[in-house]
């Protein structure tokens, strides 16, 4: 009972802290739609699974700023582990998320991108993992946002890791949306990839010297050069990952965050 009530307390700090936070902000920028999220129960109605044709033959362009180099400060195969800590949600949880209605340059793209980011979190939550994600209609009780980043070079996404932050946000830049690129095709499995550093997992080469070295982490479970968090396209989640995910939110001696 006493976790149980440790748990509650907790969502509801986030929550009180992130309602704070978004009013705060809706009054130093005096308009209110800059906060204003997608219905999911709206943009659902006649959902349509995209039948755009993956990309299969590009290799190693993928580029996440989930994990800049060198910055134990951003650091998220599988991989685990932020330096000293293991972060994870707890186990049990639901992650909600929103998607920002605004800040895209074609209006039918926010809910293009919500949709494909709805898509890979039904993936993972088909995996039976521990946890599992929820869209949401309201930012209050999300734990984060999809939001567009603008122009970022040949970055495609950036995420986060489990953490007691109020409110998150996972970036998706414009490249990954270019109607005329090859990637937007592929936004699921791009945010497959995303999800998958919102869970916890480091990139399957974090520890590589020669690749992007990125640092402290452990390996748990087995190397799978496929795996989801390589950066192998398009991304997809593989048996292993499924298994070693499942195993990760078993173990007893982890640092646990509670999604508010």
């Amino acid at each position: 009972m006493a976790n149980n009530q440790l748990s509650l307390d907790a969502a509801q700090f986030n929550q009180t802290r992130r309602v704070a936070a978004i009013k705060t902000l809706q009054k130093k920028l005096g308009d209110k739609s800059v906060v204003e999220v997608l219905d999911p129960q709206e943009v659902l109605k006649g959902y349509k699974k995209d039948a755009g044709n993956l990309v299969s033959d590009i290799k190693h362009n993928y580029n996440c700023l989930t994990e800049p180099p060198l910055d134990p400060n951003s650091l998220a195969s599988i991989l685990v582990g932020v330096f000293r800590e293991f972060p994870r949600w707890k186990p049990g949880s639901t992650i909600n998320f929103a998607a920002y209605a605004h800040g895209y340059p074609e209006p039918k793209d926010a809910e293009f991108a919500a949709l494909r980011l709805w898509e890979a979190a039904e993936e993972w939550n088909g995996y039976d993992l521990g946890v599992k994600f929820k869209w949401v209609g309201k930012l209050e009780e999300a734990t984060f946002v999809l939001q567009h980043g603008g122009e970022k070079d040949t970055v495609l996404a950036a995420a986060f890791f489990p953490n007691s932050q109020p409110l998150n946000t996972l970036f998706v830049y414009q490249l990954a949306l270019q109607s005329t690129g090859q990637y937007r095709n592929m936004l699921k499995n791009i945010f497959l990839h995303e999800l998958g550093h919102v869970l916890g997992l480091r990139h399957e080469f974090a520890m590589e010297p020669d690749e992007r070295f990125e640092g402290g982490a452990v390996v748990y479970g087995s190397r799978n050069e496929d795996s989801v968090m390589s950066y192998k396209f398009p991304p997809k989640v593989q048996p292993s990952d499924i298994a070693d995910v499942r195993s990760y939110y078993k173990v007893p001696v982890i640092k646990d965050y509670i999604p508010g």
